[in-house]
């Protein structure tokens, strides 16, 4: 804890986790190496079964900016989500996930980022996907979230799904207006229901980008769910966008188009991913896939034209 409860911190980092190890470690030497110190780093442990609660107390002893906190039942992976921000006293706010990692002037460049411009609701670095090695196996596009238009911001959110900017710095007011409570159809899928919370984001101010500092996102293996887990949650997705504009913007236009293009979106992301498993290429990318259609047509025209001996 801090020395004296009058004095708040800068920068509140919620972490939420549940049987964290051994990435845990590695995410914890990360943030608390970042060159901005100002900070507390709010631990909620989803009552965990392995060496979590005793890493976790072990370095709160040591180092007085952690608040570790552990549940006595299982939350959910949303309702942790949102436990952490309940807890954060500071005005500015990010989540942690507890097997990802950050370079070392992440905090503070952002933070930079939010102090000069307060058009903004939230800044995010450049991002990096990287396996349990560390090496990089992915890198994220522009941003391109700061447009003046919330629907051009929308429309940049929809179809560059960069939604990775939702552990970037985000102020601690605007965070807390988000309506964050598990989806009665697929209450587990916290990654797909951060999609949501970016259009809340999104829809009332920029999100600055700056690319000089890096988030690094750990890439898992995911398994394959049930077509009709993932129609689930295309219609939450979908149906949800409607009141989580007009929440933010009040604006018809603006809510409208914002549904429609998700709408859109999720009807050809819902698609494509059919289609995939259709043929057996579940776990390709879209680049992967391309050269298999390319090799394909290839052979095709090879098969029609060639020239008989």
């Amino acid at each position: 804890m801090f020395e004296s409860d009058c004095v708040r911190p800068s920068v509140s980092i919620g972490m939420p986790v549940y049987n964290g190890m051994p990435l845990l470690q590695r995410a914890l030497a990360s943030l608390l190496g970042q060159s901005f110190r100002d900070f507390e780093l709010i631990i909620s442990d989803n009552a965990s079964t392995d060496d979590t609660r005793a890493v976790c107390e072990a370095l709160a002893s040591r180092d007085s900016r952690i608040r570790y906190i552990r549940q006595p039942l299982n939350l959910g992976a949303i309702r942790n989500f949102d436990f952490l921000l309940g807890q954060a006293r500071a005005p500015y706010f990010m989540w942690a996930a507890h097997d990802d990692e950050w370079d070392q002037h992440y905090v503070e460049y952002l933070k930079a980022k939010l102090d000069t411009d307060p058009s903004c609701v939230g800044a995010f670095g450049s991002w990096c996907g990287i396996d349990d090695t560390g090496r990089i196996t992915s890198r994220g596009g522009p941003l391109r979230l700061d447009a003046p238009s919330p629907l051009k911001r929308l429309f940049a959110l929809t179809f560059g799904r960069e939604d990775k900017c939702v552990y970037g710095l985000f102020r601690s007011d605007t965070m807390k207006q988000l309506a964050i409570r598990p989806w009665r159809f697929a209450p587990q899928r916290a990654e797909e229901q951060s999609h949501t919370w970016l259009f809340h984001l999104v829809s009332l101010g920029k999100i600055a980008e700056c690319p000089e500092t890096t988030f690094f996102y750990r890439e898992h293996v995911k398994p394959d769910f049930p077509a009709n887990e993932m129609l689930r949650v295309k219609l939450n997705q979908m149906f949800r966008t409607l009141p989580t504009v007009w929440r933010a913007t009040h604006s018809p236009t603006v809510t409208i188009a914002a549904a429609l293009m998700n709408s859109a979106y999720q009807v050809r992301n819902f698609s494509w991913m059919m289609l995939k498993r259709r043929f057996g290429i579940a776990h390709a990318t879209r680049a992967e896939v391309r050269q298999m259609a390319l090799r394909w047509m290839r052979n095709c025209l090879f098969a029609v034209w060639k020239p008989e001996r």
